[in-house]
């Protein structure tokens, strides 16, 4: 009840105290003036008010920082269209035989009698012994290699190379390869590749899935 005879009925939930503090720290419009303050114990407007905010304050934090993602993936994209463009690099006629050796066309290499092991020409993953890893892990590698690739955010290229060397066990010459590329990935895609990790990014492999290809060198 208010100190004052004349003075309404406190609403349910107030006290002599909320009355008291809301008097100290707001002016004073009636007896009973509307309070800030309305429970002081148990799940009430005030610890509502509260769980409502942080909620709403952390699904805005979390459209931030993918707003953040989208505006540095378009960046990066955008820088990379002003690169010189590599697609050659994987349309070119070359192969590399058994042998380790560069031919200009797979028919070139076929008139040598050599057997054709890869398209493109011979490099630090032409190897018997990687390209047998390549097969058998044709259907999950780029899941694995981005796997990888996250641990190097905060454990750097040692990291990502021990993770490496454990799931797939390629020479150490195609491992390095590998790391190159997942460095200069993290160094210049960062945002692009958090986006694809969080499954908003697409794939670019053929038919939209890993390991489908023609089997089949150009040329």
């Amino acid at each position: 009840m208010c100190e004052a005879q004349e003075a309404p009925q406190c609403p349910v939930g107030y006290t002599l105290i909320d009355l008291q503090m809301e008097n100290q720290s707001s002016p004073r419009i009636g007896p009973c003036p509307r309070l800030r303050v309305i429970c002081l114990s148990g799940i009430g407007p005030r610890q509502f008010c509260n769980l409502l905010c942080t909620a709403f304050s952390l699904l805005g934090l979390f459209v931030l920082v993918i707003a953040i993602f989208f505006i540095g993936s378009a960046v990066e994209l955008n820088e990379t269209r002003r690169l010189p463009d590599t697609d050659w690099v994987y349309h070119s006629p070359r192969v590399c035989s058994a042998q380790n050796a560069t031919f200009p066309t797979r028919g070139a290499a076929q008139s040598a009698g050599a057997l054709v092991r890869s398209c493109g020409e011979c490099g630090q993953c032409s190897n018997a012994h990687d390209i047998l890893v390549y097969w058998a892990t044709k259907s999950n590698m780029t899941k694995e290699t981005t796997a990888c690739a996250m641990r190097a955010v905060l454990g750097g290229r040692e990291t990502a190379t021990s993770c490496m060397l454990n799931k797939f066990n390629m020479t150490i010459g195609c491992n390095e390869c590998w790391i190159d590329n997942i460095m200069c990935d993290l160094a210049n895609c960062v945002f692009t590749c958090l986006l694809y990790r969080m499954g908003w990014g697409g794939s670019n492999n053929v038919g939209g899935r890993e390991g489908a290809s023609s089997g089949r060198c150009p040329g």
